[in-house]
C-alpha cells in the first residue's frame, strides 16, 4: 500500500504565503496541501462535502488579493484586521463566523514571550486563520 506525501512547501517560492492548507473530506484523513492544490480542492468541494482549512500570515502583501481573488474571503475579515482588536471575540455577520482570539503563544517550546492576535474566518466549506506576524 502506497501513501501519498505530503505536499512539500518552498516559502521562498510560495507568493501567498499560506503556512499550510488543510483539505477534510468525509471518511478521509485531513490532508495537508500546497496553495494551488488548496484552490483546486476548494472548487471540488463547493460542489461536494468537506472543507479546506487556510493558515495565512497577512504579514505578506499577497494574501490579502489571493483570499479574495480564489475563495470569495469577504471584506468583514480584512476590514476587521485592520482596525485591530483589543477584545477577543466571537461574532457572526452575516453567513460568516468572525472569531479574535488575543494573546496567541505560537512557539510555546520557546521561552519568547512574543504573542499576537489570531483571526479565524469561516463560511460555508471555508476555513481561514489569520496572524500578523514576522518570524515564519
Amino acid at each position: 500500500m502506497q501513501t501519498e506525501k505530503p505536499a512539500l512547501l518552498n516559502f521562498n517560492d510560495e507568493v501567498t504565503r499560506m503556512i499550510y492548507g488543510f483539505v477534510s473530506r468525509p471518511d478521509r484523513p485531513a490532508e495537508r496541501v500546497s496553495s494551488q492544490q488548496v484552490q483546486e480542492a476548494y472548487q471540488q468541494i463547493c460542489h461536494d462535502k468537506g472543507f479546506v482549512w487556510i493558515p495565512v500570515n497577512l504579514n505578506h502583501a499577497m494574501s490579502e488579493k489571493w483570499l479574495k481573488k480564489h475563495f470569495g474571503v469577504g471584506e468583514v475579515l480584512f476590514e476587521g484586521i485592520r482596525e485591530g482588536s483589543r477584545s477577543t471575540r466571537i461574532e457572526r455577520l452575516d453567513d460568516t463566523l468572525l472569531a479574535v482570539l488575543n494573546d496567541v503563544i505560537f512557539r510555546p517550546d520557546e521561552t519568547s514571550d512574543e504573542v499576537s492576535t489570531l483571526w479565524l474566518s469561516c463560511h460555508q466549506q471555508l476555513v481561514v486563520t489569520a496572524v500578523l506576524c514576522c518570524w515564519w
